[in-house]
């Protein structure tokens, strides 16, 4: 498979497994738990605030770890699904006659997963 594709393999292989769950636990401080809660996988911590600061900042807290913990548990199926998307778009592309439609299909396809797989991480 492509280098992104590998790297973000390996990370999963190496991670806490899912399911996380979000927990907003305590005053400024959101908590990823591992499964069952056999574990926290991390703490985002506003640090000290006020009560102002709080109700501002908080809302995006809670939906950074949502998106960590929410990544965390659906990139196995993404992987899966690019994975096997991917060979049947390579297979196709090789292996069977096909219109200029369908062949101009498929290479948009490919090309715009090399291009993601090829551009910057971020």
């Amino acid at each position: 498979m492509t280098d992104k594709i590998t790297r973000l393999q390996e990370l999963s292989d190496k991670a806490t497994p899912a399911p996380w769950e979000v927990v907003p636990n305590s005053w400024a401080i959101t908590t990823i738990y591992a499964p069952n809660r056999q574990g926290i996988v991390c703490e985002l911590n506003m640090g000290e605030v006020d009560e102002q600061r709080f109700n501002e900042i908080e809302p995006t807290q809670e939906a950074n770890a949502t998106i960590i913990a929410t990544t965390r548990n659906e990139l196995p199926a993404l992987l899966a699904l690019v994975k096997r998307q991917h060979e049947a778009l390579t297979r196709l592309l090789q292996n069977y006659e096909m219109t200029t439609q369908d062949y101009d299909i498929g290479k948009a396809a490919i090309t715009a997963y090399n291009e993601w797989n090829e551009g910057e991480s971020r």
